[in-house]
């Protein structure tokens, strides 16, 4: 991990006008995670990525999130929703929705719009402090659509997943989405810049 936030914090240092640095944790590592954490935010992390090491509403994740609202930091995190089962620790929107009870002050994105979107949207709808980003190379005829009439275009978030070519397939569902093109525009930008202090 810290490997990882170094390089990231080097590559945003580097490319300031190009990069926002996430913090990257595993909130198994309990006080060396905070520690982390602390360190990522005095080096100008404006979130937290949770590693897939526990489902997202396991208590080992309460402190994580707990120093994320003190510090105003939102947290990213990872989740699908496979019908053959999930890989062990890997978060259902469920999860998600769960921990966004527990910390109703706590910005939580649940990342992919859950993997199977209909089920995650659904699990997220009204936990009204989680979003969801759009990551994740499928697109289906209507999704974004969906998502957009159930949570709101201000809790929608565009992004793109590791794959370079992600990052285009993510961009057309939003593009062709029948949506308002203000709507495009929370969900392009102006929702990430409020999250992030932009």
């Amino acid at each position: 991990m810290a490997a990882l936030n170094d390089a990231t914090f080097a590559a945003a240092e580097a490319h300031p006008d190009l990069l926002v640095p996430f913090v990257y944790l595993n909130p198994m590592h309990g006080p060396d995670a905070l520690a982390m954490l602390d360190d990522g935010h005095a080096r100008g992390a404006r979130g937290i990525k949770l590693w897939v090491a526990v489902h997202a509403d396991q208590r080992c994740v309460w402190p994580i999130a707990e120093r994320a609202i003190k510090l105003g930091l939102p947290v990213l995190q990872h989740a699908w929703h496979k019908y053959n089962g999930n890989l062990p620790h890997e978060s259902d929107p469920v999860n998600v929705a769960n921990l966004g009870r527990t910390f109703p002050d706590l910005t939580l994105v649940m990342a992919h719009l859950g993997g199977s979107w209909e089920w995650g949207i659904k699990a997220i709808r009204d936990v009204p402090n989680v979003l969801a980003d759009t990551s994740g190379s499928r697109i289906e005829m209507g999704m974004i659509e969906h998502a957009v009439s159930l949570l709101g275009p201000d809790r929608v978030l565009y992004g793109g997943d590791a794959l370079g070519c992600d990052y285009a397939i993510t961009l057309a569902k939003i593009e062709v989405a029948e949506i308002p093109t203000d709507a495009k525009c929370q969900i392009l930008g102006a929702t990430a810049a409020r999250l992030l202090g932009l």
